[in-house]
C-alpha cells in the first residue's frame, strides 16, 4: 500500500479508538449522579482537538476521579482508592506528554536511530499500556 493510505487508515484508526474511549468515559460520567459530576459530559469530546488533548487529558483523569469519589460518598459506601483511576490516568497522561515532547525535539535530529528515539518508544508503550488499563478500570 502507499504511505498516504497507511497513514489515512492509521488516522481513522485512532478517531476510532478515541472515540469509543471519550463513549466509555461519557458512560461513566452518566453513571455518576449530576449533583456529583465535576465536568460537564460534553467537555469530553474537547480531547480531539489535537496537542490540547495533551494538557486536557490531565484534567479529565482528575475531573472523573473526583465524580466517582464523590459518587461513593455522596451514597455513603467506602471509596476503593483515593481518587479512583487516578494513579493510570495521570502516568498515562504523562508519558503521552514527554513522548510528544521527545518526538518534536528528535524530529530534527538527522539519524534515525538513537537512545533518546528508543526511550521515546518505550515511553509511549508505557503510556499504552497504562491508557488500556485506565480504559478498562
Amino acid at each position: 500500500m502507499d504511505s498516504p493510505v497507511i497513514s489515512l487508515l492509521f488516522m481513522l484508526s485512532f478517531i476510532a479508538i478515541a472515540a469509543l474511549y471519550i463513549l466509555t468515559l461519557t458512560n461513566t460520567l452518566k453513571a455518576v449522579a449530576p449533583e456529583n459530576r465535576k465536568m460537564q459530559i460534553g467537555m469530553l469530546w474537547l480531547f480531539f482537538i489535537p496537542i490540547f488533548h495533551l494538557f486536557w487529558h490531565f484534567i479529565i483523569v482528575d475531573k472523573i476521579s473526583e465524580s466517582i469519589k464523590a459518587e461513593y460518598l455522596s451514597k455513603g459506601k467506602n471509596v476503593p482508592e483515593f481518587k479512583p483511576g487516578y494513579g493510570f490516568g495521570m502516568i498515562t497522561s504523562i508519558c503521552w506528554t514527554i513522548g510528544f515532547m521527545i518526538s518534536v525535539i528528535t524530529s530534527r535530529m538527522e539519524t534515525q536511530i538513537n537512545p533518546i528515539r528508543m526511550t521515546s518508544g518505550l515511553i509511549s508503550i508505557l503510556g499504552i499500556i497504562t491508557w488500556i488499563a485506565y480504559w478498562v478500570k
